[in-house]
């Protein structure tokens, strides 16, 4: 079992047909006005839309067009990947994969991590019947698209997408 609780074989992101769509540049840039990401939580090395990145090898920077793993530091280690790594301070986007389990996995993170991060936005892929979306609908503001046309597709996506934004939990000292 490698890092996240994944089996071997698996990966974050990759090619593997329907799972990962890369999200369009204009897509993106318009988030990006509205939220300034600095991480993007769910790459590979060639589609990162971000200098600072996770893929299943761990967290990289890109600087100068050259992916450098980062430093080892308290927070986090080169072996972290978008799963383990701690979204503490961070404004992230997320993209995630839709198989293998992993949509899920990133969901339930985006929800664990909303009030560590500073801000997180997903793409996700919604289908309102699923478990997942009952998950996101209860703890996020919830975008739904029309079908999104994903970098390097010829048509639009086959099933509807939505933005989430987890909202942050109160601090219980706020409320007394």
């Amino acid at each position: 079992v490698l890092r996240g609780g994944m089996k071997p074989g698996r990966e974050l992101t990759g090619t593997s047909g329907d799972n990962e769509k890369r999200t369009s540049r204009a897509l993106f840039d318009w988030l990006n006005r509205m939220f300034r990401f600095d991480y993007d939580a769910a790459a590979t090395h060639m589609n990162a839309l971000l200098p600072e990145y996770s893929t299943i090898e761990g967290t990289f920077r890109q600087q100068h067009g050259i992916a450098q793993i980062l430093q080892p530091s308290v927070e986090q280690i080169s072996e972290c990947d978008g799963l383990t790594l701690p979204w503490l301070n961070r404004r992230v986007f997320v993209n995630p994969p839709y198989g293998r389990g992993l949509f899920q996995a990133f969901a339930q993170k985006m929800v664990a991590e909303r009030s560590r991060a500073e801000i997180i936005v997903g793409l996700v892929k919604w289908d309102t019947s699923t478990e997942v979306a009952r998950l996101l609908t209860h703890y996020c503001d919830v975008w739904t698209l029309p079908r999104v046309h994903y970098e390097g597709e010829v048509y639009a996506a086959t099933f509807a997408s939505a933005i989430v934004i987890p909202r942050p939990t109160i601090p219980k000292e706020v409320l007394r």
